[in-house]
Order: structure tokens, then C-alpha cells, then sequence
């Protein structure tokens, strides 16, 4: 379901503001004043998602298949301005089950740069605000997600609208395998380093008191005792003070060369990622590398001498062992800070690739049905197909009945089996209506021959004993079958765009028309959105809502019109009896100017009558 637009630049409008949609959502208006120009850019989407090049931007159209034919860019961005960008942001609401009831949205700002066009910077905006941004100009994708959290890394550029994520996935994937492998080893080093600083001091002290005058031997075993405890060590029974002392040395320059190596790793890691965690995990992680760095050179410095100044070698010991647990700790916190952001990052990551399919599956599952529809036919040949989509004049409207009669199955390219649900009677359904609208008694659909692929269309008109083909009975029935065919065809969960349904209808009609619509909805989860000129058919969904058969909320209604910065829409405001509390002047025309002007020239010809002198 489609839940807001806002565009700025297209055709007519330069700013349209937040056009928020219902369930059945309807826009009013003069000719020429912008109504067309929504729908259209919704197909202009539409066919863009679903064109076969991933590099197209915007796919105006041209082709027979195409949805809507919009030109060069120049034809269709406002006041025909190559300088002005083209902005949008679409929000929906997913219909799946794993995210059911979610609001989403996509944006896009599009300039054209010579004879190309360009997407200057795109996002997707979905659950708990995550937010992914991609600037042109910068070549970078930043991802935002809550808590303030934000990832910021180069992209390779496309040119194509759609396709975002993808492309920021294999950078992540890479982020991950950097920080899993280089951030447990930094902890692995940092640990062993400061346990074995830990037992060197224990042994330097044990050593102090010995050449103060205690058993060597006694002290000994004590520093054995302690380093067999915490690591274990094989010849702990042969310990030996004075050779592990002279061991001390080497030892160092071995602690010294793997925290330059952790340190290379960082700044290598820094460099190649070109990324921001936070701005609070990026401070810390310069912090701690300098402060490794500053442990590695005291470490450098730390050496035993032959006769030891045993104060200031002790001090010197004592603030490293300090310094190698605080710095510990602080590694332990960037790691862990690191890992959660991992897991936001793949989970944002994986999230945004589902907003990529749900919005094109949106699009795909959006169907539109013109002003202009295709003529009735005395035969109709079967494709063998089941269509969705019985396409924008309504051309492929009795194949979708004949395929549903013969059992034709409707492919899902999902597996959302729940979510392509569409009705199996929808044959029974489009009599059902024509009899509500008062059109017909009968209704039949005629092979020529068992296995032939041509069928006849046939109909009992209302109060008639004869059947006739669809042909022979009045247009309005040709013209109103694709709209209940297509609404019944429809899987759940689908948009449905009607451009003046009521074109060929009587005003009866037009008003059963929001009968069909108001039911649909709320029974198969449509959303209509309706460009329409039909009084009629405005009063009868009033009537809807006053009956209490749909909410308010969910019927959406807007006044188009052109003023001096281009068109302007405004929301017409129904209450819960269905009254519209802010009419515009001149809605529907002056037709209450129209009833005054005939009653003012009755009253004038009757005086002008009642005056002439009796005929002799």
C-alpha cells in the first residue's frame, strides 16, 4: 500500500508537499491542473523498477509496452528547467508477513548532467528509522540506524535508480571479516601481554627480597607456584630466577613487536575501510591506538639492568601493568562496541535489501487502467496464461475471465502464497456486480468447440429474454469490465490506479462504481487511487462513511488546481458522517450558479409573459 508522495519538480508541480493516501484515495479538479501528472509519475516509477537495464534512471517511456510516455527529462521537469532537479520520496506499507503493517520509504533527487541523467543522492527509510543515504558527489552509502549509530563507506557507482544495497553489502561483508579477524586478535595479544607483565612483576618482587637478604630458593618457589597457576608452565619445577630475569629482555622485544604489528593492523584497517562507526567509537578508536602505541614505546624502554635501580625499575613496572590492563579493558569495550555494530550493520544491511524487493514488488504488484479503454470484441482468443493484469485498456480483461475458468493457476515469483491469494470465482463476482449495477440478468462465457481457443462473450440485458454478444449491448458495460475484472485479479495487498473510471457511465453507475471500490477494499485488501471528474461518485463514497462501511482515515480526497508556482492540491477534510467540512468554490464547477441563472430567466420570461396584453 502506497502511504504518502511528495515531488517536487515534475511537471506541473513544483512542490507538491506530503500527499498522504487512504485505502480508496481520489483526486479532484479542473483539467490541466496536476491530477494525471501523480498518477503518471507512479507508472513512470512502475516501469523504471521493472525495466530490463539496471542502469536506467528513469524510464520515460516510448515503447508500446510502456505504462506512460513522458519524453526527454526536459519535457517533463517543471517550467522545462534542465537546471532543477527532479526530488521524490514514496513511503508504503508492506503487505508481507514478516513485516506486516510497516511504513517505509524511497527517495531520490535526479538531475540531468549533460545528455545523461544522474541520481545526485538516493536513501531508503525503513523500520526504526534506519536511514540509507547514497551522495553522488561524494561516492559514499552512510547508514544510519537507531541509536545514533552510523556507517559511512565508498560504493561503486551506478546509474541506475534502484539497486542501492546491493552494492553496500559486499563492502560490509568485507568490514565484518576485517573486524572479526583483526579485533580478536588484538584482544588475544593484549590479554597474554598483560598477564605475563603481571608475572614479572611477581617474579621482580620475589627477586627484591631475595637480595634483601631472603631465600632465593623460598621465593622461587612461590613465583613457580604462581606462574604454574596462570600459565601453566611446563618447567615450572626447574625454574630458574636469575635465567628467567636475563629471559626478560628478549621477552619484551617480543611484546614490542606484537603491539606494532596490532598497531599496524589498525591503522592498515583505518585506512582501507575508510569508515565511521560513530562519532564516539571513532574518538575511542583513535585514542586507542595512540595509547598502544604510547604502552609499546615504554615497553621499548623498559630494560633490565645489570645493577637495577630496583625503585624506579619497580614504578616503571608497576605503571605498565596499569597502563597494559586499563588499555585491556578499553579494547574489550571498542570490540564489543564494534561487534554490536556489526550485527546492526548485517541486520540494517539485510533489512535494506528487503526494502529494495518490497518496494519493486509493490510496483509490480501496481496495475493501472487508463481513461481510454479497448473496445468490446465478438471473439476473444485464449493466451493460455492467467494474467494479473488485464492491462491499461483493459485489453487482457476477458482473457483473465477465461483462464480463471479454466483452472489456469496464477504464478507466484515469491512463494507468498497468502499474499497472491486471488479470488477463484472471479468470473461469479463480475456477474455479481453487473447485476448490482443494474446491467444485466445473465452472464455467459462461450467456447466454439471443445479445446478451441476462441470464446463469445455473452449477455442477457436486464429485462430481456435474448441473449447478445457484448457487442450488441450498451458501451458502459465494455468499459466498467476491465475495472471489476482487474479488481478481482489483483493478488492481495495491490494498487490499483483508475484514470476517470467513470468516462461511458451513467451517473447511476458512477456512484455503484464507489459501491465496487468500498467493498474490494476492505475484503481483498485493494488500495485504489482514482483520478476522477464523477460528482457522483464522490457523493456515494460520502454516503460510505456516513453508513459506517469504511472510515474516514481511510478515504482520502484532494482538490487539484494550478495557481502562480505551479499545482497546488489541498485535503478535503470528511468527518464521520461523510460531510466535507472545507469545500473549495467552484468544486464541481458553478452548477448551483447554473440553477440560479435558469430560475432567474424562468421568473423573468413569466413577468415578461403576464404583461403582454390578452389576445383579442
Amino acid at each position: 500500500m502506497i502511504t504518502s508522495l511528495s515531488l517536487k519538480g515534475f511537471k506541473s508541480w513544483s512542490d507538491s508537499g506530503t500527499i498522504e493516501f487512504g485505502s480508496i484515495t481520489c483526486f479532484f479538479g479542473a483539467n490541466s491542473s496536476g491530477k494525471s501528472s501523480l498518477i503518471q509519475f507512479l507508472l513512470l516509477l512502475k516501469q523504471t523498477a521493472e525495466s530490463n537495464d539496471p542502469s536506467v534512471i528513469l524510464k520515460a517511456g516510448g515503447s508500446p509496452s510502456d505504462y506512460v510516455d513522458l519524453g526527454t527529462f526536459r519535457d517533463f521537469i517543471f517550467n522545462h528547467d534542465l537546471h532543477r532537479a527532479l526530488e521524490f520520496e514514496l513511503g508504503w506499507r508492506s503487505f508481507t508477513k514478516r513485516f506486516k503493517m510497516k511504513s517505509y520509504a524511497f527517495g531520490a533527487t535526479i538531475m540531468q548532467n549533460g545528455k545523461q541523467l544522474q541520481v545526485m543522492d538516493s536513501h531508503y527509510i525503513g523500520r526504526d528509522s534506519t536511514r540509507i543515504t547514497w551522495t553522488a558527489k561524494r561516492s559514499l552509502a552512510t547508514i544510519e540506524f537507531k541509536g545514533g549509530k552510523s556507517f559511512e563507506t565508498t560504493m561503486k557507482k551506478t546509474r541506475g535508480l534502484f539497486g542501492l544495497a546491493s552494492h553496500i553489502r559486499l563492502r560490509s561483508d568485507l568490514l565484518a571479516r576485517g573486524l572479526r579477524g583483526d579485533f580478536s586478535d588484538v584482544l588475544i595479544v593484549l590479554d597474554k601481554f598483560e598477564r605475563s607483565l603481571i608475572g614479572y612483576n611477581v617474579l621482580f618482587q620475589d627477586y627484591l627480597k631475595s637480595k634483601e637478604g631472603g631465600s632465593a630458593g623460598d621465593v622461587g618457589t612461590q613465583s613457580q607456584l604462581l606462574l604454574a597457576l596462570k600459565f601453566g608452565s611446563a618447567d615450572s619445577l626447574k625454574f630458574d630466577l636469575d635465567r628467567s630475569l636475563r629471559r626478560f629482555s628478549d621477552d619484551l622485544d617480543e611484546a614490542i613487536g606484537r603491539l606494532q604489528q596490532i598497531i599496524t593492523k589498525l591503522e592498515k584497517f583505518s585506512l582501507d575501510s575508510n569508515s565511521s562507526f560513530s562519532s564516539s567509537s571513532s574518538s575511542s578508536f583513535d585514542k586507542f591506538r595512540k595509547e598502544l602505541l604510547k604502552i609499546a614505546n615504554e615497553v621499548r624502554s623498559l630494560e633490565l639492568p645489570i645493577e637495577p635501580d630496583d625503585n624506579d625499575f619497580a614504578l616503571r613496572l608497576e605503571r605498565l601493568i596499569k597502563g597494559s590492563e586499563a588499555l585491556r579493558k578499553k579494547a574489550v569495550a571498542i570490540f564489543e562496541d564494534m561487534r554490536q555494530f556489526q550485527q546492526d550493520l548485517s541486520k540494517s544491511i539485510e533489512f535494506l535489501l528487503f526494502l529494495e524487493r518490497d518496494l519493486r514488488v509493490l510496483l509490480s504488484n501496481t496495475f493501472y487502467i487508463g481513461p481510454l479503454r479497448e473496445y468490446p470484441h465478438r471473439l476473444y482468443v485464449s493466451t493460455g496464461q492467467a494474467p494479473s493484469n488485464v492491462g491499461t485498456r483493459g485489453e487482457a480483461a476477458v482473457d483473465g475471465l477465461i483462464s480463471r475458468l479454466e483452472g489456469i493457476e496464477l504464478h507466484d515469483p515469491d512463494g507468498d502464497e497468502d499474499r497472491f491469494s486471488v479470488d477463484e470465482n472471479v468470473f461469479e463476482m463480475v456477474v455479481k456486480w453487473f447485476k448490482v449495477f443494474g446491467l444485466i440478468d445473465e452472464m455467459k462465457l462461450c467456447s466454439l468447440g471443445e479445446g478451441e481457443r476462441y470464446h463469445q462473450l455473452k449477455l442477457k440485458a436486464k429485462q430481456s429474454t435474448a441473449e447478445v454478444l457484448i457487442t450488441d449491448v450498451g458501451f458502459g458495460i465494455s468499459q466498467i469490465l476491465p475495472i471489476i475484472v482487474q479488481s478481482y485479479l489483483a493478488p492481495s495487498g495491490s494498487v490499483i490506479l483508475l484514470e476517470q473510471p467513470e468516462i461511458h457511465l451513467h451517473p447511476a453507475i458512477q456512484a455503484d462504481l464507489a459501491d465496487l471500490l468500498v467493498d474490494v477494499s476492505r475484503t481483498r485488501n485493494i488500495q485504489f487511487i482514482v483520478e476522477s471528474h464523477s460528482e457522483h461518485f464522490l457523493r456515494r463514497l460520502q454516503q460510505k462513511v456516513a453508513e459506517e462501511s469504511i472510515a474516514p482515515f481511510d478515504v482520502r480526497v484532494y482538490f487539484c488546481d494550478r495557481g502562480s508556482e505551479g499545482s497546488v492540491s489541498r485535503s478535503l477534510q470528511m468527518n464521520d458522517f461523510g460531510e466535507i467540512e472545507n469545500w473549495p468554490d467552484n468544486f464541481f464547477g458553478s452548477v448551483e450558479d447554473d440553477l440560479l441563472k435558469m430560475m432567474e430567466l424562468k421568473l423573468r420570461r413569466m413577468k415578461l409573459k403576464s404583461s403582454e396584453p390578452p389576445v383579442i
